[in-house]
C-alpha cells in the first residue's frame, strides 16, 4: 500500500524511520527511503526502495537522551546551569538549567555574548566583562559572582565560573562553563551579617560590628602612619 501510495503521489518518502519485527519476534528499527521510478515519457512504473538497519543508533539515541535527561535533572537539582560560547561563530549554548535561572524563554533567546552581557545587572557588566576577558588574555580560568535583574525587578546572585580552549597560536576557540544560583545563600549571608552587627529591636549598628569597624580603623592607621 505504501509503495503504491508513491507511485499516485510521485513524490519521494525520504528517511522515514520506523520500528519493525523479524520473523522471530526481534524488535529492529528501520530507516527508509522510496523514488518513483520514472521512463522516458515520464511515467512511474515503479519504486525504487532502499532500507537501513538502524538498531543500533537508535539505542544510542536513547542512551544518550536518557544521560541528558538524567543530567538536567542533577543541574536542576544544584542549581548550577552549564554553557559553552563558540567565539568563531559567536553562538552561545546555555543548559535547560541556565534558562531556569535566567528565566528566559529558550524559542525566544537569541544567544549570543551580548545578549548575555545585557541580562547582567547593569553595575556588575563591566566586572563580568573584565573578568572574562583577562582570562582570554591571561589563558587562565575564571570566575566572578554577580548578579541579575530580573525583568519584574527581583535580584539574583549567581556564581560563574569558565575555561577556554585556545589554538596552536593561543587564539581563543571556544569557552566554556558553569553558572550557578546562590541566591538564597546570598540572602542568608546578609541576614546573618545582619543579625551578627545589628540590634535587632532598633536595627542600629550593635557593639560587635563598632569594634569589628574600631579593629579596621586601627591596621589602617598603622599602615598609613
Amino acid at each position: 500500500a505504501d509503495d503504491r501510495a508513491i507511485i499516485v503521489s510521485g513524490e519521494s518518502k525520504l528517511f522515514y524511520e520506523e520500528e519493525q519485527t523479524t520473523p522471530n519476534g526481534e524488535k529492529i528499527w528501520l530507516s527508509t527511503s522510496k523514488i518513483p521510478l520514472k521512463n522516458n515519457n515520464g511515467e512511474i512504473f515503479g519504486v525504487l526502495g532502499i532500507y537501513e538497519d538502524i538498531t543500533q543508533r537508535k539505542a544510542f539515541e536513547k542512551i544518550l537522551r536518557q544521560n541528558t535527561e538524567m543530567l538536567n535533572e542533577a543541574q536542576h537539582f544544584a542549581r548550577m546551569g552549564s554553557w559553552s560560547l563558540d567565539l568563531r561563530e559567536n553562538t552561545l549554548l546555555w543548559s535547560n538549567e541556565v534558562y531556569r535561572i535566567f528565566e528566559i524563554d529558550s524559542e525566544k533567546f537569541d544567544a549570543n555574548y551580548e545578549t548575555f552581557l545585557n541580562r547582567i545587572h547593569p553595575e556588575d557588566r563591566d566586572l563580568v566583562n573584565s573578568a572574562y576577558m583577562t582570562s582570554l588574555s591571561a589563558r587562565q580560568p575564571y570566575e566572578v559572582t554577580h548578579r541579575l535583574l530580573m525583568e519584574d525587578g527581583r535580584i539574583k546572585w549567581v556564581h560563574e565560573s569558565g575555561m577556554s580552549e585556545f589554538d596552536s597560536d593561543g587564539k581563543p576557540l571556544r569557552s566554556m562553563g558553569t553558572v550557578q544560583d546562590i541566591t538564597e545563600r546570598k540572602f542568608a549571608e546578609e541576614e546573618i551579617n545582619r543579625l551578627a552587627f545589628f540590634d535587632s529591636l532598633t536595627q542600629l549598628p550593635n557593639r560587635t560590628l563598632l569594634i569589628d569597624r574600631l579593629n579596621q580603623a586601627l591596621v589602617v592607621s598603622v599602615r598609613d602612619k
